[in-house]
This record gives structure tokens, C-alpha cells and sequence, in this order.
């Protein structure tokens, strides 16, 4: 799964996408849909008690339903 690859795991909060805020959910999907597929950002995610950061690399999605 991306989310795997990307280093993140069940439970990180993510805080910043690009050092843009994601205080919710509807935040984190319009942060996403405005990345460029092969763009690398830095996302910021909460873990336990300690915010790390974690380089991202957009990949294209498939889309289900």
C-alpha cells in the first residue's frame, strides 16, 4: 500500500502536507488533490508523542466505485 511505502502507519496523525495545516479530513484530501503526481513534500505526522517528518511522493490513484 502507498501509505506503507510512504513510512506511514496506522495511527500517525498527519499535522502539514507542504507546510499546509490538515486540521481534518476534508483539509487533508484538497491538500492531496492539489499535489502533482512524482512531487515530493515533506509531510509532518504525529507519532506517539513525537511529530517526525516524512518525505512523500505523490502516486496517481485509482479510483473505485
Amino acid at each position: 500500500e502507498a501509505a506503507d511505502r510512504a513510512g506511514l502507519r496506522v495511527g500517525d496523525v498527519v499535522l502539514q502536507i507542504a507546510g499546509v495545516p490538515v486540521p481534518d479530513a476534508d483539509s487533508l484530501r484538497a491538500t492531496l488533490n492539489g499535489l502533482h503526481t512524482q512531487e515530493s513534500v515533506p509531510v509532518h505526522v504525529l507519532r506517539g508523542d513525537t511529530v517526525r517528518e516524512i518525505d512523500l511522493r505523490v502516486e496517481t490513484r485509482e479510483l473505485t466505485g
